[in-house]
């Protein structure tokens, strides 16, 4: 499963929340690949942990999101712990006027 992939790779401390990103590797779409750049900056600029899941090139990647997304077809969307949690609109609108941190459910000082 693609939540047990992502989980063996990470660097889980405490009650750190397992993000996972799904995306695709190969999106000919401008628009998509803008908006999965500005997700990993964000995640980036914030030292906010998260594991890439590449619908590509992964299989089970792209299973585990035909099995749990309640958007199939939309990329790229954020899972945490296993759940949907948004797509990048939804994102957007929080990095723009909201904290990262509280809606990821995440102590920066941790």
């Amino acid at each position: 499963e693609a939540k047990e992939l992502a989980a063996e790779g990470s660097e889980e401390e405490g009650d750190y929340p397992l993000i996972e990103l799904f995306a695709s590797s190969v999106s000919g779409n401008r628009t998509i690949k803008s908006h999965i750049r500005k997700i990993e900056d964000a995640f980036e600029s914030h030292d906010i942990e998260y594991t890439y899941m590449d619908t590509a090139s992964d299989e089970q990647a792209k299973l585990y999101l035909k099995r749990k997304s309640p958007h199939q077809g939309v990329l790229p969307q954020i899972f945490v712990d296993g759940r949907f949690k948004c797509l990048y609109e939804e994102f957007a609108h929080v990095l723009e006027t909201g904290d990262l941190y509280d809606y990821f459910e995440i102590d920066p000082e941790a």
